[in-house]
């Protein structure tokens, strides 16, 4: 029988040689472990040159022809279609071009991709934000809401699998449950919005240009699984340039900022006696000079006074000089024989109708002779200020000794009288930005009353194609392109996946061929390790301590003399150890913490990224507490690792943990229902039976054997059920049989 085989490329159709191969092969292993393969795949194909391929390619094979159009650094669509039927879809990659200048013969050699590699390969490097090009970032901005009590408690009757959630988790905010004196209170401001796996993976999924097909991810189950929001929220930008102000003096020499004092002489001596102005305020004419900003009208020009817009912790950060300068309005002709000094600068705030000095900037001292004294002010500090407090920045100078001299070298008497000045300017030390004073929230974290930009709430750090692998890798999903729609996937446990019609292949079976049956011959390790990602939170670090593992860590051993190696799989998520806490109305509350804790001292952290169950509202007393005060709460929303801490029945950890923090008088059952029992101990339990074997046999199989072709359908051969493992190098060349690699269900 004849078979018409067609390669399209593109929108052309090249015609293949007689000779010419294309052995596609399908490999099970694709869609175990879909982000190192390329899925069905044929390599180094050989493309003869026609009219039309040399007109597409733009005659690459010519070094003299710049390309103009077509570029091989982009995929270009393929299908290889025999009778009609399309086996193979995908993209081709152009390797190189060979050309015989004697025989005027041309031919392209081409590898040909399958859709899994796209799909990992649209995904690329992507974070999920801050990436190179700001449209690769995840958008979750319509979710962005003011951060209130209203917006708080509503958020925990919306439905599961999209938007966001407000969860009781202590990050160890200063002021909020184990840091706070009083485990009960949470401070609104202190709580983080969680969003969904199944909308987060939906997303990326859409910025790849692809979709899914699957019951799972799908499932009320999935629709649960929430992401930790691993920073705390900081304000949006808007509100922190309305927070914030940099103020300078207009021009380099800060000559327009001048103070006068007056010295009177008192005494026949040749020395003025001490004289000292305090609290004399120094003033910033600058407010809009580049990088200067005051968009929230913070610092008042004319009193230099700064009027702090909200309650929390600023940091003033204070860099400038000061001159001092002698000289006399009356008498031009004396001389300065002699100065002795001080100088100090203060932040004042007004308390009760006067100012008062709540830091020191800086005090110096100096004696003799010195025309031009320059006293340098560079500090940062922090101060905790109450919304509509009052700051100013003041000097203090005290000249305790001065000696002048006449112009004809005489000592000063009465006769000479009159006033002496001298003068004191604020100076720039090297430009106009070095003369200036920064006031900026500290932490800048959110208040209540601002927007909470819900983009925050994605993980940092982390790739995309790296989250969705560890999703693959914690319910072992298998990921096959589906065959009617080449942008869509079928995503399945294992569990479930091979769920499909069974097809007898039993008439098929090319008994000329011989067979090949490898007992455990999927089996490739004596202990499989399935891990979670170390991380350096208190509660992590302390059971790595006690048991010198990660928390939800699993193996298992296999019964087998011949193997050493071991497999293991580590995610990109770490475990979060739940704890209980006995709080102010004698209830437990079961929750995550994540903060760190030294010497007895909590502390915020960064945290890796954490997967956790949306659990619901839960029966506990505690205080969700904002301006109003403390607003009492008989339930609080639940997020961990266990479905239900006080009744649970699965753990979204790999293994039984050998330690737990939470009080036994709860008479907490551990599950031993987990990721590795429900998900990978069928997969490892078949693949390790004394009675598990692979065949391989030679299988004849036409183009509509291939296009039905379906991983999920088990396969019948003389009554014994097998899934297939691969089909190798499948090229329709009659009579030809086609090997396929089977593993015993």
């Amino acid at each position: 029988m004849s078979n018409r085989r067609t390669l399209i490329v593109d929108t052309v159709e090249v015609p293949l040689l007689d000779d010419a191969t294309m052995p596609i092969t399908y490999s099970i292993e694709d869609i175990r472990n879909p982000d190192k393969t390329n899925a069905s795949f044929a390599e180094t194909v050989e493309l003869p040159a026609s009219q039309e391929l040399e007109t597409f390619f733009e005659n690459i094979e010519n070094p003299a022809i710049d390309l103009q159009l077509f570029n091989p650094n982009l995929k270009t669509d393929v299908i290889y279609r025999i009778n009609n039927t399309d086996v193979f879809t995908g993209y081709l990659k152009l390797i190189k071009a060979m050309r015989n200048r004697e025989t005027n013969n041309t031919k392209y050699i081409a590898d040909f991709i399958g859709q899994k590699m796209d799909l990992f390969f649209n995904m690329g490097d992507k974070f999920f934000v801050d990436n190179a090009n700001p449209a690769d970032d995840l958008d979750f901005s319509a979710y962005d809401h003011t951060l209130n009590l209203t917006n708080v408690v509503n958020s925990w009757s919306t439905s599961n699998g999209a938007g966001y959630k407000y969860k009781l988790i202590d990050y160890g905010y200063s002021g909020s449950g184990a840091n706070g004196g009083n485990d009960t209170n949470f401070k609104i401001n202190h709580l983080r919005p969680l969003l969904y796996v199944r909308q987060i993976l939906n997303e990326i999924f859409i910025g790849a240009g692809k979709t899914w097909t699957s019951v799972f991810l799908d499932s009320n189950f999935f629709k649960t699984l929430m992401v930790s929001c691993n920073e705390e929220i900081k304000m949006n930008s808007s509100d922190l340039l309305n927070r914030s102000c940099w103020v300078g003096v207009n021009g380099i020499s800060g000559t327009n900022v001048y103070v006068d004092y007056t010295m009177v002489y008192t005494s026949g001596t040749t020395h003025w006696d001490s004289v000292a102005h305090q609290d004399e305020t120094i003033l910033w004419d600058d407010k809009t000079t580049p990088l200067l900003n005051d968009n929230g009208n913070m610092y008042t020009i004319a009193t230099g006074v700064f009027t702090m817009p909200v309650t929390a912790v600023y940091d003033f950060t204070f860099v400038f000089g000061v001159e001092i300068n002698f000289y006399n309005t009356t008498n031009p002709g004396l001389a300065l024989t002699t100065l002795d000094m001080t100088f100090s600068c203060y932040l004042q705030k007004y308390v009760g109708g006067s100012w008062v000095t709540v830091n020191n900037l800086s005090t110096e001292a100096f004696t003799g002779i010195n025309y031009l004294p320059l006293f340098l002010i560079n500090q940062n500090l922090q101060v905790s200020v109450t919304a509509g407090d009052l700051y100013r920045v003041t000097y203090d100078t005290g000249v305790t000794d001065v000696g002048l001299l006449t112009n004809i070298g005489g000592t000063l008497t009465t006769a000479n009288g009159g006033v002496t000045y001298y003068q004191m300017k604020v100076v720039n030390l090297v430009s106009n930005l070095d003369n200036t004073v920064k006031v900026t929230p500290y932490n800048q974290t959110i208040l209540e009353g601002d927007t909470v930009e819900v983009t925050q709430c994605l993980p940092k750090n982390l790739k995309q194609k790296d989250f969705f692998k560890s999703i693959i890798q914690m319910f072992n999903l298998q990921v096959m392109e589906d065959k009617n729609n080449t942008n869509n996937y079928i995503i399945e446990p294992y569990i479930t996946f091979f769920n499909g019609t069974v097809r007898d292949w039993t008439s098929k079976l090319d008994i000329t061929k011989g067979e090949e049956i490898i007992l455990m011959g999927e089996l490739d390790a004596k202990k499989y390790v399935r891990d979670m990602k170390s991380d350096s939170d208190y509660f992590n670090r302390l059971y790595q301590d006690n048991w010198k593992r990660n928390f939800g860590y699993s193996e298992t051993v296999i019964e087998n003399q011949f193997l050493l190696n071991e497999n293991k799989i580590e995610i990109a998520f770490s475990s979060t150890p739940l704890v209980s806490k006995l709080c102010t109305y004698g209830d437990y509350l079961i929750i995550p913490h994540i903060y760190k804790k030294q010497a007895n001292t909590i502390e915020l952290q960064s945290s890796n990224t954490r997967i956790l169950i949306d659990g619901g509202m839960i029966n506990g007393r505690w205080n969700l507490v904002d301006s109003t005060g403390s607003n009492y709460q008989t339930t609080y929303p639940y997020a961990g690792t266990l479905d239900n801490p006080y009744a649970p029945t699965f753990d979204l950890n790999f293994g039984l943990p050998s330690e737990i923090y939470i009080n036994t008088s709860l008479v907490i059952t551990y599950p031993l229902v987990n990721l590795t029992s429900v998900y990978w101990k069928p997969f490892i339990d078949r693949i390790s039976d004394k009675n598990s074997k692979i065949l391989k046999a030679c299988i004849n199989l036409d183009e509509i054997d291939i296009k039905l072709f379906d991983f999920r359908e088990p396969v019948l051969i003389d009554g014994v059920m097998y899934t297939v493992n691969l089909i190798d190098s499948f090229e329709l060349t009659d009579p030809k049989s086609q090997l396929v690699e089977f593993l015993k269900l």
